[in-house]
């Protein structure tokens, strides 16, 4: 799938170069916020997806590319500390394989690619704005899975997979400090409690434990097959008058 879009912005609020005016307190210039009389954004995406049988499982995947272009008039100025990147890419390949009705196993292996950009740096200290280069970067996800039943989950992830960890970080560096392991696990105490309910009696079986047989034979005897249910047994009905009826 794909699409394009053009978006068409008039009045657009940003900020503009640090002025030479610097605060009597902090010593820091201050910035002005600025309108931009008309901003034109450009971008176009490109979606894939994949999905077939392998080996008794399950294997899809994923790829969805963006291009995104920012348009102003000459010696505008738009968010200088915060462009946007041109080309971005995520991607996502999955397989998924369930042994047993109470066991399944899946592997997710996904990333996004960003690519680089110049923008403008400005430094506190110094007080001076520089052009910035950010270099294109790419982070990996490795997910393992593991159902076990219908109520535990384990997952065990490793994200930030090459252990990429920027030079600078600033507004568009990427908020990661390198390789980062977690484990989880997943609790569905509905599903547990349901399951566990489930070795209990059946509700059918109640008027034989609360009536003596010889006051359901009576009960039958007068009430008619039409409030017996499955396999003879009285139904909820019936047995909720027997209860008040005899206590």
């Amino acid at each position: 799938s794909g699409s394009v879009s053009y978006n068409a912005v008039h009045d657009r609020i940003t900020t503009a170069e640090p002025t030479p005016e610097r605060d009597a307190v902090s010593g820091l210039p201050f910035v002005d916020y600025v309108n931009v009389p008309r901003l034109a954004v450009w971008s176009a995406q490109l979606g894939v997806n994949h999905r077939r049988r392998v080996a008794g499982g399950t294997l899809s995947g994923m790829l969805q590319y963006a291009f995104t272009h920012e348009q102003t008039p000459t010696g505008s100025t738009l968010t200088p500390y915060m462009p946007s990147r041109p080309h971005s890419a995520t991607a996502r390949l999955a397989y998924d394989r369930r042994y047993s009705p109470d066991y399944a196993v899946g592997m997710q292996l996904s990333g996004r690619f960003l690519s680089s950009l110049s923008g403008t740096e400005y430094n506190t200290v110094t007080g001076a704005s520089r052009t910035l280069r950010y270099p294109a970067y790419v982070i990996l996800r490795l997910t393992l899975t593991q159902q076990i039943g219908s109520a535990v989950r384990l997952q065990l992830t490793a994200d930030n997979l090459l252990n990429y960890r920027p030079h600078i970080y600033y507004y568009n560096a990427p908020l990661t400090d390198g390789l980062n392991l977690s484990v989880g696990m997943t609790l569905h105490l509905d599903r547990l409690l349901r399951r566990s309910l489930s070795f209990l009696p059946s509700a059918h079986w109640l008027p034989r434990l609360l009536l003596p047989p010889c006051a359901v034979q009576l009960l039958k005897k007068h009430l008619g097959p039409k409030n017996k249910g499955r396999n003879g047994i009285l139904s909820e009905k019936c047995c909720k008058f027997a209860v008040n009826t005899l206590s």
